[in-house]
């Protein structure tokens, strides 16, 4: 299946795979720049005048890098799930470190369709990935033969970097 941005998605009996984008990409104009740079140095200021330099240091580290990210352009992926897990670029989740899924198709919440991964790790446990143009009921239905889906919220610190364009 074709989609209109050129995601496709392959369904097989033992796998499925599709290709999307590894996250929406949004332009950013000047006045974007002036602004995050203000608020950046409103933040640091406020850090150094409550004498906290440790977390004015953590801010500017965290905006120098934000600023070197935001016109980072992404790069389509492919991704896929088999019997064994989910894979894509280099990274792989067995179906054994997953406790289950959600797939999301919300306009409100996401510009694109979702697939969110809860894992069973303690750091980083949930993982968003874009199914792009693909169909999330194929998706879904692969993904129920092997593990359990159950209502996850798109993460907070997602929702966050929607809300400011990044």
């Amino acid at each position: 299946m074709e989609g209109e941005n050129g995601s496709t998605l392959l369904t097989t009996g033992k796998e499925i795979r599709w290709k999307a984008s590894e996250y929406v990409y949004r332009e950013k104009s000047i006045d974007w720049y002036w602004y995050f740079c203000l608020v950046a140095l409103i933040l640091i200021g406020s850090s150094l005048y409550l004498h906290n330099t440790l977390f004015a240091f953590i801010l500017a580290i965290g905006a120098f890098t934000m600023l070197i990210y935001s016109n980072k352009r992404p790069r389509e992926l492919e991704y896929r799930a088999d019997s064994k897990g989910i894979a894509f670029d280099d990274v792989f989740y067995s179906y054994q470190d997953i406790l289950f899924f959600h797939t999301i198709d919300d306009k409100k919440l996401s510009e694109e369709k979702l697939l969110l991964l809860r894992l069973k790790k303690t750091t980083s446990t949930i993982v968003i990935i874009p199914v792009g143009n693909g169909s999330l009921d194929e998706v879904r239905t692969f993904l129920l033969n092997f593990i359990e889906d159950k209502e996850i919220g798109i993460p907070f610190g997602q929702i966050f970097m929607n809300l400011i364009g990044f």
